[in-house]
């Protein structure tokens, strides 16, 4: 798919960053914060509380004094929060308009065009 000519949502986690991140008409994504994100893009209140909370969990795993073990450490924890950050994805595309293309990349960078 590409995107190169639609509003891309790319729905991705980082440390100290919003959980958005958006390119409108092929410009450079920009990172937006829960509360900043319905500025530019149409979601729901409940949509991005959900999502707020999603990330809130992947922020609460940082470590500043070690961040090199920052992260969730089992593995059937990080494949659950992989799975609902790609049905939070989903549920974004949903509701959407078509002129947006809706991506969710996990925290190690596997990347997904969600339909």
């Amino acid at each position: 798919m590409s995107g190169s000519q639609r509003s891309i949502v790319t729905l991705e986690v980082e440390w100290d960053a919003g959980p958005f991140w958006v390119s409108v008409g092929g410009s450079i994504s920009d990172n937006y914060l829960p509360h900043e994100v319905t500025e530019v893009v149409p979601l729901s209140a409940e949509l991005v509380a959900a999502i707020e909370k999603w990330d809130g969990r992947y922020q609460a795993a940082f470590n500043r004094d070690l961040p090199q073990d920052s992260g969730m450490q089992d593995p059937a924890d990080r494949e659950l929060f992989d799975a609902e950050g790609l049905e939070l994805a989903r549920r974004a595309r949903r509701e959407l308009p078509p002129e947006f293309a809706v991506r969710h990349t996990t925290p190690d960078g596997r990347t997904s065009w969600v339909e």
